[in-house]
């Protein structure tokens, strides 16, 4: 019986993640997560209602059980506030590292992302920067994951947000630049895929999705899934920029910001030779994936 660790698993992948390890009598989950209502969402297995900020609970939760794996997943990914990308994302999955070192975890996945493959201003991208680094200077086993933007059943910020505007808005002026969205399904089956792989062994790996897609096509497939017509128009990043920032500065909690908007327009494909060559990757494209969301007719 392999013991489990999940960070944020009330979250969009630690749900679809938690579902699917559930199915696998041969581990034993235990799930910490800020979220209230944790015990509610998985009635049948150990949930821990916590904060990975919390160094003194955190190590009474490591001393109480026997961890060997460790999946973190836990982090702020919107705030105006560059402490709490500091105190939740950095010092949160330091707290986590230096636990798994004195805990002998086995094996420590963590999810970054392709934010830090970019040259970008981010305080999400650096302070997930950071926490690789972390990892890179400890002693465990860890495998670190860079996800492009993941959508699927559950999403409430990424995709979910074009979907909304789309069906609120009959104009939509769009961003030109690309985008390789990656199905949390993917995203899941790589996870699980590294539990027992010693050839995973603190590398990490590129996750996008199976096409690569401007998001005026990202736009028309999401349209044609809710059988909506909209007047889907290319503008320029750039020219797009000035209004964001004001915008940002006006809303406390921005659908956009400049941030992503830098980001995607630096855009490219991700190397996934490693992968494909460690794991052998086969992600499904947006469309694909979408068809799921929408009809139910593939599986995680």
């Amino acid at each position: 019986m392999k013991h489990i660790f999940i960070t944020g698993g009330a979250g969009f992948v630690g749900r679809h993640l938690t579902s699917s390890l559930m199915e696998d009598n041969n581990l034993s989950l235990t799930i910490l997560d800020k979220n209230p209502t944790l015990p509610n969402i998985f009635p049948n297995i150990k949930t821990i209602v916590g904060d990975i900020r919390d160094k003194e609970k955190l190590r009474d939760i490591f001393a109480k059980n026997s961890f060997e794996v460790v999946i973190h997943l836990a982090a702020v990914i919107k705030s105006s506030k560059k402490n709490e990308f500091l105190e939740n994302n950095v010092q949160g999955t330091k707290n986590l590292v230096n636990l798994s070192e004195s805990f002998n975890i086995k094996k420590f996945i963590f999810i970054s992302t392709d934010f830090v493959l970019y040259n970008l201003s981010d305080f999400y991208g650096q302070s997930k920067l950071l926490c690789e680094k972390n990892l890179q200077s400890s002693k465990l086993d860890f495998t670190i994951f860079r996800p492009a933007p993941i959508f699927g059943k559950g999403d409430n910020k990424n995709f979910a947000t074009l979907i909304s505007l789309i069906q609120k808005y009959p104009v939509l002026p769009v961003i030109k630049c690309r985008m390789e969205p990656v199905f949390v399904g993917d995203v899941v089956k790589m996870i699980r895929a590294v539990l027992d792989n010693p050839d995973t062994f603190r590398k990490i790996y590129n996750l996008p999705g199976g096409a690569i897609y401007d998001l005026q096509e990202i736009f028309a497939i999401i349209g044609r899934f809710l059988g909506i017509k909209r007047l889907v128009f290319p503008v320029s990043g750039r020219f797009l920029l000035p209004f964001l920032r004001v915008y940002e500065t006006l809303s406390s909690k921005p659908i956009l910001t400049s941030s992503q908007v830098k980001k995607w327009l630096q855009n490219r494909p991700l190397d996934t030779s490693l992968t494909n060559k460690d794991l052998n990757y086969h992600p499904v494209s947006f469309e694909e994936g979408m068809r799921f969301v929408f009809d139910g007719k593939k599986n995680d």
